[in-house]
C-alpha cells in the first residue's frame, strides 16, 4: 500500500501507527534555525508529508512507497512549549531520556531494574546474533 493521496487519509493513517514511536530505532534530531523537532524511523527513505489541520505545527511522514510511518516533525516549538504544558513536559522528559540514555550506569538507576534489564537482555542478545548467523561452532555451546 502506498502513502495516500489526500491529507485526510494521510494524517489517519500515521495516527494510527503512533504507537510505532516506542520501538528501537528512532532518532530524535532538532534543528534551531527552523525551531523544528525531526523524528525519524532509522533508515527513513522518500516520504509524503500529511499536516494536521487542528495542529498545524504537526506533521507526519509516511513513506511514499509503503505508507508506512517514518517520521514526525514538530514545528514552531518554541511557540508551542510557550503555550502549552503537555508539550513543555514531553520536551522536558525527552531531553532527560537522551541524557540519561548516553549514561549506561545513569541509565541503569533511573529507569529501574526492569528497564535496565531489558536494555542488557537487548544488548546480549545483539553480541550473539552475528555468532548465530555465521554458524559458528560457539553459537551452540
Amino acid at each position: 500500500m502506498k502513502a495516500p493521496e489526500s491529507n485526510e487519509e494521510g494524517v489517519r493513517l500515521a495516527r494510527a501507527q503512533t504507537y510505532k514511536l516506542n520501538r528501537p530505532g528512532w532518532e530524535v534530531t532538532g534543528d534551531r534555525r527552523s525551531d523544528t523537532i525531526h523524528i525519524r524511523a532509522a533508515n527513513a527513505g522518500p516520504a509524503v508529508s500529511y499536516w494536521v489541520p487542528e495542529q498545524p505545527h504537526i506533521l507526519y511522514r509516511l513513506d511514499a512507497a509503503t505508507g508506512e510511518l517514518t517520521g514526525i516533525d514538530i514545528t514552531e516549538l518554541h511557540d508551542l512549549l510557550r503555550r502549552d504544558a503537555a508539550w513543555r513536559r514531553a520536551a522536558t522528559s525527552m531531553i532527560w531520556a537522551g541524557f540519561v540514555d548516553s549514561i549506561p550506569g545513569l541509565r541503569w538507576l533511573l529507569r529501574g531494574p526492569i528497564g535496565a534489564a531489558k536494555d542488557l537482555v537487548r544488548e546480549q542478545t545483539a553480541r550473539l546474533a552475528p555468532a548465530q548467523e555465521h554458524g559458528s561452532a560457539t553459537a551452540g555451546a
